[in-house]
């Protein structure tokens, strides 16, 4: 406004002096004229084209300040609108954002209820270390806030496997005596039942995964019993015919194979878990 107070009064002065002018012009000298050419004389400006002068000019300078004006008003809104366009991408992020997933322990927790409180007396070393491993990661991943489902279901299927993978250590307490005749008549009602029985080895057919064996247990060639077993549980000794052993296994009913002259036998069977040479 200031500006256009000051373009007003600068034209409206130079208009009056110019007026004053053209009221009390100077005089020339006669002989100045007469020396000088005639000259054809500039028509003044009128009064009413002077104002118009003025008031284009000061709606220019009015023009270049509210010019500078809309450049700052620029200025902001190009900052309100990057400052929009900011909030708008983060909006977007927090939407990328997935929800967390709910996971299912119930069943883990289970597991770990029904089959975590075995005590490491009577199984083998092997079998209770894999156990109480499978255990304490079941246990780990249950703590674990962030645990994928995946790792609840694995941590899950490996506590059952290790469980059901574990051994009874070797007791001889565990194992009963049977009477001979009595497996014999009815070896079927004995089948799962730790037995043991000691004999005099008749026959030995070795094999890369198993040894067979045929034991009498009256030490003759009667009341003779079918015996197979991992040789690994020996430690590389092997067992020889004529050999006195003690068998410790799980019965497996009877037993029936076909002999050299093509006759089917059949036999109390044992599986052994524990092969002693007497002699």
């Amino acid at each position: 406004m200031e500006l256009f107070e000051l373009a007003i009064k600068f034209h409206f002065f130079r208009g009056r002096k110019t007026m004053d002018e053209e009221k009390d012009p100077q005089p020339t000298s006669p002989v100045a004229e007469e020396a000088q050419p005639a000259k054809k004389a500039k028509k003044p400006l009128s009064k009413k084209k002077k104002i118009i002068i003025g008031v284009i000019v000061a709606l220019f300078v009015i023009g270049a300040v509210g010019g500078n004006g809309n450049g700052a008003g620029n200025t902001a809104a190009s900052s309100d609108s990057q400052q929009s366009a900011s909030t708008t991408v983060e909006k977007k992020e927090k939407k990328k954002t997935p929800a967390k997933v709910k996971v299912d322990k119930s069943e883990l927790e289970s597991y770990i209820d029904s089959y975590g409180s075995v005590a490491a007396d009577g199984y083998t070393e092997d079998s209770y270390q894999a156990y109480s491993s499978a255990l304490e990661n079941a246990k780990s991943v249950d703590a674990d806030e962030d645990a994928t489902q995946s790792q609840v279901d694995q941590a899950k299927g490996n506590l059952y496997t290790a469980y059901n993978g574990l051994v009874e250590a070797f007791n001889p307490a565990n194992y009963s005596w049977p009477a001979y005749r009595d497996v014999a008549r009815n070896p079927d009602s004995y089948s799962g039942q730790k037995l043991a029985f000691k004999g005099k080895v008749l026959q030995v057919v070795e094999g890369d995964s198993e040894t067979d064996l045929r034991i009498a247990t009256d030490g003759g060639y009667d009341d003779v019993i079918f015996v197979g077993f991992d040789p690994s549980i020996m430690g590389g000794t092997r067992v020889l015919e004529d050999d006195t052993v003690t068998i410790y296994g799980t019965c497996v009913g009877q037993y029936s194979y076909q002999s050299t002259m093509g006759a089917k036998i059949s036999l109390p069977g044992l599986y052994a878990d524990q092969v002693e040479i007497n002699q």
